[in-house]
């Protein structure tokens, strides 16, 4: 099995969204630690595109793709089309820290689709 030399990983439009409501999140928590805690994320991200890119399937696969519940399908169908927009066969998960980072990718190309916070039940929020 050989692996690229290293794949190319990008972001999807929404992503900045994403990353833009984490760091307001931050500054509503704490605006005095927001800086260094949203500069660390950015870093943490920065290093995660680097092992993507030598790695496109480093991330777990995505635990919603057993969705259950109706609402659950529904959030997993919009989630699918991101993929297929992307024109990327699988849906991965990358976890930094209390973050989840949803990702489509192939052997040669990546592509970050949303950025949440465990604790929330949807990728969605941030289209």
């Amino acid at each position: 099995m050989s692996r690229p030399v290293n794949a190319h990983v990008g972001a999807a439009p929404h992503f900045a969204a994403s990353l833009q409501a984490v760091h307001a999140f931050m500054l509503e928590q704490d605006a005095a630690s927001a800086p260094a805690r949203f500069a660390q994320l950015k870093r943490d991200l920065r290093e995660m595109k680097t092992l993507l890119g030598w790695s496109p399937a480093s991330g777990r696969p995505a635990r919603f793709l057993q969705a259950q519940s109706a609402q659950a399908h529904l959030r997993l169908a919009a989630v699918q089309h991101m993929a297929q927009s992307a024109g990327l066969p699988h849906l991965r998960e990358y976890v930094i820290g209390p973050y989840v980072v949803l990702y489509a990718q192939s052997d040669t190309e990546v592509v970050l689709l949303a950025l949440k916070h465990h604790r929330q039940l949807s990728y969605i929020a941030h289209q």
